[in-house]
């Protein structure tokens, strides 16, 4: 009707409706993701025939593993709705799935024994996946570049041993670190 010489008219959706799906956490590769819940309204005299989640165009369930395809995939929700004989399928907004990969395993190289040298030539792995990264463990004051994996390590003191661990990390740091340990041995050696 008319009020106040402007008209008014209500939209009667016939069609189950969708709120805003919210953002998901990242996950790791091969892991279910959480998937948030999904406000519905569902008009009257309309029937849900489906509701399904999809991720870059293929469904999924929240038991399902997700590998990796890429690092960025869209996640919806959709369902289909029918009023009478006609249907329509009703998505959600899309939100961005992060999913990380799982790093290269960390192979930190052989343990290393010499006599009065306080120099060794690391041996560890290049990562094709993730980053790769030495420490020391405990207090040891060493020479030593922490990102290369074949790094010349100075400054071993003489009849001590001392262990380095090669940690390789994923992208997003979402899956596990893989570690791998190296002791490094400077032997006090004389010659008879």
């Amino acid at each position: 009707g008319k009020v106040n010489d402007q008209e008014h008219t209500t939209k009667v959706e016939k069609y189950a409706t969708l709120g805003r799906i919210s953002d998901v956490d990242p996950i790791c590769q091969d892991t279910e993701v959480e998937l948030p819940s999904v406000p519905t309204t569902q008009a009257n005299g309309s029937t849900i025939s489906y509701r399904k989640w999809m991720l870059d165009g293929e469904e999924i369930t929240a038991s399902s593993k997700i590998p990796y395809t890429k690092e960025e995939q869209k996640l919806w929700y959709q369902l289909q709705s029918t009023c009478g004989n006609s249907t329509q399928i009703v998505k959600s907004n899309e939100v961005t799935l992060k999913v990380d990969q799982i790093p290269t395993p960390a192979v930190a190289g052989p343990d290393q024994t010499q006599c009065n040298n306080d120099e060794f030539k690391m041996a560890a792995n290049v990562p094709q996946i993730g980053t790769g990264m030495w420490s020391v463990v405990g207090e040891s004051v060493l020479s030593y570049e922490k990102g290369n994996p074949k790094t010349l390590v100075k400054g071993v003191p003489e009849t001590e041993s001392v262990d380095l661990v090669w940690t390789i990390s994923s992208k997003l740091g979402v899956c596990d670190a893989s570690t791998s340990k190296v002791t490094l041995t400077n032997n006090n050696c004389t010659n008879f």
